[in-house]
């Protein structure tokens, strides 16, 4: 993904810089950097984003459950599945 797809992304998606690197727990400064283009975009976000794009929820709704941090959202994902 370049940085222009990668700012396309985000546009779409109606997400900052700093909304998604709170919901994916990554550093502000990196992705400055992707969308600069001074970092090459790490390869798990084209997955994330066709993810999002393909989700019957909104990425909005996405942002919200992020906050809960990663760890939260899996302990609650594995007591579903018991």
């Amino acid at each position: 993904m370049t940085a222009a797809e990668f700012r396309q992304a985000l546009a779409g998606f109606g997400l900052s810089g700093r909304q998604f690197a709170r919901l994916f727990n990554v550093d502000e400064r990196t992705v400055r950097r992707w969308k600069a283009g001074e970092l090459d975009v790490s390869r798990w976000v084209p997955v994330v984003v066709d993810l999002l794009a393909h989700c019957p929820i909104g990425v909005r709704d996405h942002f919200i459950v992020g906050r809960l941090g990663l760890d939260e959202l899996w302990r609650i994902g594995s007591e579903g599945g018991e």
